[in-house]
């Protein structure tokens, strides 16, 4: 008796272990869907505030340009909360689900998502740059960083950003697949054969070297900016005190030579 007990015992706990996985997976499902609703709202009233600020200087258009991409990544990294829908049009529809299979929107997406993300924080870098060299070099920071100068740096680290994550794009291939369920041919994916090696160098180039340099990079610039306004600062109250004792002495020469 108590080897069958254990054994009713057992699909039990199994059965509530998956009910609470999928309570937890739900929760965090809509978790994520309401931060990337806010995300989305919040990057659309970014631009449209840039946008009516007609673009006059190059922090505006690199504030623009980066609320662009992150709202792109965001659209893009969604791709996860309509692949439930795809699944369901796939089984019941025909016509939604041919000719492309729901797995190759979503791996598209996614490969632009990460194109996107990689861009936002190099634009966040170049902004960290900007800001350092308006402290650094306040009276020629405006000859240095012009409108035009500003929007050819950030379409080159667009394009750097894009060729870094084609590696992603070629473990997969594109085949014609035949689905029972629908009776009909669509497009399917199959990946390829040294798959492991090329996620091990995307990961170890995007995840981890470049991810490392932004962040180092980053730090830096900041650490370099403040360092420069403590200077100022420090110049400025030197300033003042020897002012302030210049003054002094003349208003004291002057008392003792009218008195």
């Amino acid at each position: 008796m108590a080897v069958n007990s254990t054994e009713t015992a057992m699909p039990q706990a199994n059965l509530l272990l998956m009910n609470e996985f999928l309570f937890i997976s739900k929760f965090i499902f809509h978790i994520m869907a309401s931060v990337a609703v806010f995300g989305v709202a919040s990057n659309l009233i970014n631009i449209l505030v840039f946008v009516k600020m007609k673009l006059k200087d190059n922090v505006n258009v690199t504030l623009l340009f980066l609320s662009i991409s992150d709202l792109m990544f965001v659209l893009m990294n969604s791709s996860q909360f309509i692949r439930p829908l795809l699944v369901k049009a796939r089984k019941h529809s025909q016509q939604l689900a041919d000719p492309v299979e729901a797995e190759v929107v979503i791996i598209c997406a996614n490969f632009f998502a990460f194109v996107f993300y990689d861009n936002s924080t190099f634009v966040s870098v170049f902004l960290a740059t900007v800001r350092c060299a308006c402290v650094a070099r306040p009276l020629k920071f405006k000859s240095m960083f012009t409108k035009s100068r500003t929007v050819a740096v950030l379409g080159v680290l667009f394009f750097i950003a894009f060729m870094l994550n084609i590696p992603l794009l070629t473990i997969y291939k594109l085949k014609w697949a035949f689905d029972p369920l629908t009776n009909s041919s669509h497009v399917a994916l199959t990946e390829i054969d040294n798959v492991q090696s090329v996620y091990k160098v995307g990961d170890i180039l995007n995840d981890n070297i470049l991810a490392w340099l932004n962040y180092v990079t980053v730090v830096t610039l900041v650490v370099v900016a403040a360092a420069l306004v403590l200077v100022v600062v420090e110049a400025v109250v030197v300033v003042v005190v020897v002012v302030v004792v210049v003054v002094a002495v003349i208003v004291g020469v002057v008392v003792l030579s009218v008195t």
